[in-house]
């Protein structure tokens, strides 16, 4: 069975433009959360670190983001 692209079958006078393209734009913000996210977490490391010491506050500057990732890890494997 031959797949026919809908375009094909229009008449060549016609020209398909894309309006309203924001994936430059998600692209650009996503990017900019995910350097933000980041540097929140590196601050609240230093401030913990400062406060407890440095083994405390390693730990606790790990199991944040594990603990996230690990919830992330489920709502995967559960399909959500």
């Amino acid at each position: 069975m031959d797949v026919i692209i809908a375009s094909e079958r229009w008449n060549p006078e016609i020209e398909v433009a894309y309006t309203q393209d924001s994936s430059v734009l998600v692209n650009q913000l996503l990017g900019d959360l995910i350097n933000a996210v980041a540097m929140s977490i590196l601050l609240v490391l230093i401030v913990i670190v400062a406060v407890l010491g440095l083994r405390t506050g390693l730990l606790v500057g790990i199991a944040i983001p594990g603990s996230m990732m690990i919830g992330i890890l489920f709502l995967y494997a559960y399909g959500a």
